[in-house]
């Protein structure tokens, strides 16, 4: 049995919540980032850091261009995502990919159409997360026409497990 609590953010200086999501009983946090750089407190940061250092989960959705980018408050989980004007990725990626839509800067890759699945690719060994129950591989997943941009940052135990292009 599973207990969802669904709730937006208080917009107070420090979540009362998510500043201190280490001393709760909470075993997982689905945070759906769609703010430009005002989404999470330093202590909001501090506190989910604290609570994944302690076990707990972290499911992180966010967008193109600097849509999410407080999630770059996260420690190591921050320094895997990249954004227009924070933590960007190297300048050779600085270009415009999703040309149906020259209004959102880059990152912005365009991976299908609403409703459209894109191929993935498993890099390495095939991560449990990309596993369906009788052992076989997940090759496809939702696209959504601009997606932003996510690498393995350096001196941490992480790894890309899988990669999509447009096709």
């Amino acid at each position: 049995m599973y207990d969802v609590v669904a709730r937006d953010r208080s917009g107070a200086a420090d979540d009362p919540v998510l500043s201190s999501l280490d001393a709760s009983d909470f075993d997982e946090l689905w945070l759906f980032a769609v703010d430009t750089g005002d989404g999470l407190s330093d202590r909001d940061g501090l506190g989910i850091d604290r609570f994944r250092a302690r076990g707990g989960g972290l499911l992180i959705a966010r967008d193109h261009q600097d849509l999410g980018c407080s999630v770059c408050k996260l420690g190591a989980v921050g320094a895997a995502h990249h954004f227009h004007t924070m933590n960007p990725e190297p300048a050779a990626r600085h270009v415009l990919d999703d040309t149906s839509a020259p209004a959102i800067a880059w990152p912005n890759y365009h991976s299908g159409n609403n409703g459209d699945v894109q191929r993935i690719d498993a890099v390495g060994a095939l991560h449990p997360v990309l596993t369906r129950a009788d052992g076989s591989a997940i090759r496809e997943f939702p696209a959504h026409p601009h997606e932003g941009a996510v690498s393995a940052p350096g001196g941490e135990s992480a790894r890309v497990i899988a990669t999509g292009v447009r096709r």
